[in-house]
């Protein structure tokens, strides 16, 4: 007797075991499917959001230093108060200032580990150079 007379032999009883027991293996793994997909397109988008809305605020805030001219001063003390007013107070930053020719000015408090960090990066031009500006940011805890 081959394996496909066996199977179309069975009782009735036995036919209906296999079927269910088939149907039973095949949403087990559909939902299990499901499940996982959910969860990892939950986590992945909410990363997302809270790390674009990071990086975008520290973009505006360089783009607000720039557009004020308040970077081309390259005056440490004008710049970091104008950042502290720019930025929520919930935010911590990092901004480091560099130029082709002098020393780099930073401002701001330590980088945090273990948190994300948003980063923008802006070029401006100063009276006698360009120098580029770099702000970190991060969600105070």
């Amino acid at each position: 007797m081959t394996t496909n007379q066996h199977w179309y032999n069975l009782p009735s009883d036995n036919k209906g075991f296999i079927f269910t027991l088939d149907a039973f293996i095949a949403s087990l793994i559909f939902l299990t499917t499901l499940l996982f997909t959910t969860y990892a397109v939950s986590q992945a988008a909410e990363f997302k959001t809270t790390n674009i809305y990071l990086i975008a605020t520290a973009s505006d805030a360089l783009a607000a230093l720039d557009n004020t001219n308040v970077l081309e001063t390259l005056n440490a003390t004008l710049i970091q108060n104008q950042t502290i007013t720019t930025l929520p107070p919930y935010y911590g930053y990092k901004l480091t200032i560099s130029r082709s020719s002098g020393p780099a000015l930073e401002l701001g408090e330590e980088v945090p580990t273990g948190t994300f960090i948003g980063s923008a990066t802006r070029y401006f031009k100063t009276p006698t150079d360009y120098g580029q500006a770099r702000m970190r940011i991060w969600l105070k805890a």
